[in-house]
């Protein structure tokens, strides 16, 4: 649920991938993976927020 809320169209294997085919040095590699770490971040906030919301909304016996 949570990678399916990433902002990226790419599935969370070719985001890797592109992080140690496009860097330069490690630096660049590192930097992408705390820029992933936020999106993985947001993604989780965006469905907890979500997730939250068909809880209050449908009660705490719904299942997505």
């Amino acid at each position: 649920m949570v990678l399916g809320n990433l902002t990226d169209d790419r599935d969370l294997e070719e985001r890797i991938l592109a992080l140690y085919a496009e860097a330069r040095d490690e630096g660049e590699v590192s930097r992408g993976f705390d820029a992933l770490a936020e999106d993985l971040l947001r993604a989780r906030r965006r469905y907890e927020d979500a997730r939250a919301l068909d809880d209050a909304t449908f009660g705490e016996d719904f299942a997505a």
